[in-house]
């Protein structure tokens, strides 16, 4: 029922890791219908998160697909792989993500009542790298000055370190459709139909990819 509270984000890779909060307070609901006639979980900046303690460490070599309502242009905590850790990749000062601290950032250049599908790819090649799609254009290519790994513990959907009372913590004000994880660098013609299946499902366009690379082989899902 739309407005009911979600208990648990599920996990339809099969791997277990699903997302859910302790306290009843503090939970997402349910938006029935609310993108393309399809359920989404409502995060409305209220001591609302999901986390999972048991997600285990996937390491820095990763691709990342979010499918998201914007409230604020200027986004802030969608994603935070590690709370009150160094070295996180998390969605951190409004309208930017980061690979702690700064190393490197971007903005993301969202509209506020918008929905998109964010693509990231993060990867330590010398140093730090992302790389940042939204709606399947890449918009940058993102280097960091240092290769230090990414750190993951408890990563969670909804908030930065948190949340308030938390360290320099914050809450997520959007909707939040789906989140699918790779522990590789999806190659183009893979990222680019991840991409398209997305768009379709959710009704959001996307623009015209031309894949310059060969698909990605030795990849699998975590969520």
């Amino acid at each position: 029922m739309s407005g009911s509270t979600i208990t648990e984000l599920l996990d339809k890779s099969g791997n277990g890791r699903l997302f859910e909060q302790n306290g009843a307070t503090a939970l997402p609901t349910l938006a029935e219908g609310a993108l393309n006639g399809k359920d989404v979980a409502r995060f409305s900046s209220q001591n609302i998160r999901s986390s999972n303690v048991n997600f285990g460490n996937p390491g820095s070599t990763l691709t990342f697909f979010f499918v998201v309502t914007t409230t604020d242009a200027a986004m802030q905590a969608l994603f935070d792989s590690a709370p009150l850790l160094e070295n996180v990749f998390r969605n951190w000062s409004p309208g930017n993500m980061e690979w702690w601290a700064d190393d490197p950032s971007f903005a993301l250049g969202l509209s506020a009542g918008n929905s998109y599908i964010l693509t990231f790819q993060t990867s330590i090649p010398s140093n730090r790298n992302i790389k940042y799609w939204r709606n399947g254009a890449l918009v940058s290519d993102n280097d960091g000055g240092i290769s230090t790994a990414m750190a993951w513990n408890g990563p969670a959907l909804g908030s930065n370190n948190n949340g308030p009372p938390g360290v320099d913590g914050a809450w997520y004000n959007g909707d939040i459709g789906e989140v699918i994880i790779y522990d590789a660098l999806l190659g183009d013609s893979d990222r680019e139909m991840v991409q398209e299946y997305l768009g379709e499902k959710w009704g959001i366009n996307m623009a015209n990819n031309s894949s310059s690379s060969s698909s990605t082989s030795s990849s699998s899902v975590l969520i």
